[in-house]
């Protein structure tokens, strides 16, 4: 397999990749929103999946961006990526646990155990086995799942950084099939946190590096990436739609997410042209803020609306709900994305003199 950075587009190129952040993040958005109010619908049956899209996608763009540097390990190199990444993810993550400190303290709260939990989530290790992950913001388990796989990063370099074709091939869907073995043993379902969150993370996240191996292969750019992307569209969203939740679909998801994210990659079809389009773009930029954010405004919204009636209608009540969350959530997203993710996040890269 030729390099894969050698050939690769401009990144500016890869806008689809940032677009489609916007769709995955709305997932959990709407997924907690019509379960903040036992909702039962398709919005709500696989809106959680979008996890699990961000996780193949990090390794994606993280090979893509950082696999060739981390080919030449150093301490200083290594030092560098992991200062990159703190930035990007650390200061809103921690901006939003310091606001639910603050609440939890002014309602006598946050006691001496509670503050020892509170540390380890500001570390970003609540989910290596250690506590509970589902303490404060909800959210923030995969964002400790996420840190692992970035401090673990030189090891998926040094495992699938040489993959060839055929390995890259063979290798997806037996990481997919190891993640459907997982949650078998633990006789889970993706929705819940049963199973660590590092067993998503670390397959998912690997799948997405052999992508990237992938992108790289001229004749893998030869294959109709418009027609694949858009029958692999068409099944997530009619499996959307018409599929209950349960391991097998929520694998089948899975595997469809892959050359999804391929075809994106490779700005093949109608689906990647939206996904570019600037609006969804800026969507997509701060997807990282909505979805840490959007767990504490549902509990606000959900306290304000608690005792509101809407007449009989279910259905007035459940826009209302619904309306109200996804909006406060933009709103806030918004807010937290330029006071806090953008500006700490400049900050670090000119620090480390990131281009």
């Amino acid at each position: 397999m030729r390099d894969a950075k050698a050939i690769s587009p401009a990144r500016d190129q890869l806008a689809a990749l940032t677009g489609v952040r916007a769709f995955a993040a709305f997932g959990p958005v709407l997924a907690h929103s019509f379960g903040f109010i036992n909702v039962d619908t398709p919005v709500a049956w696989h809106g959680y999946l979008g996890v699990d899209f961000f996780f193949m996608l990090s390794g994606f763009v993280l090979a893509y961006v950082h696999a060739e540097e981390m080919r030449r390990f150093g301490w200083a190199i290594y030092g560098r990526f992991l200062g990159l990444r703190l930035g990007r993810i650390w200061p809103a993550y921690a901006a939003i646990l310091v606001l639910i400190a603050i609440s939890m303290m002014r309602h006598d709260l946050l006691g001496a155990p509670e503050q020892m939990r509170f540390v380890l989530h500001l570390l970003m290790v609540q989910n290596w086995g250690i506590i509970s992950p589902n303490e404060f913001n909800w959210p923030g388990w995969s964002v400790s799942a996420e840190w692992f796989v970035y401090l673990s990063f030189p090891l998926f370099v040094l495992c699938l950084g040489h993959a060839n074709r055929l390995a890259a091939l063979a290798l997806i869907p037996v990481l997919i099939a190891a993640l459907a073995l997982a949650f078998l043993a633990f006789d889970a379902q993706l929705s819940n946190n049963n199973v660590p969150g590092l067993v998503r993370a670390v397959l998912e996240f690997a799948v997405g590096f052999l992508l990237w191996r992938l992108f790289g292969d001229p004749a893998i750019r030869q294959w109709n990436w418009t027609a694949i992307g858009a029958v692999c569209l068409a099944a997530i969203v009619t499996m959307a739609i018409a599929m209950p939740p349960g391991l097998i679909v929520d694998i089948v998801f899975i595997a469809l997410f892959a050359p999804l994210l391929l075809s994106l990659a490779l700005a093949r079809g109608p689906f990647a042209r939206i996904c570019a389009w600037r609006p969804v773009v800026f969507l997509g930029e701060i997807s990282y803020s909505l979805y840490l954010v959007h767990f504490v405004v549902l509990l606000k919204i959900n306290s304000l609306l608690r005792e509101m009636t809407i007449g009989d209608s279910r259905f007035v009540g459940t826009l209302l709900f619904v309306g109200a969350a996804v909006g406060a959530s933009l709103l806030a997203a918004i807010a937290l994305h330029f006071i806090v993710e953008r500006p700490c996040r400049r900050w670090v890269r000119n620090r480390l003199g990131a281009a």
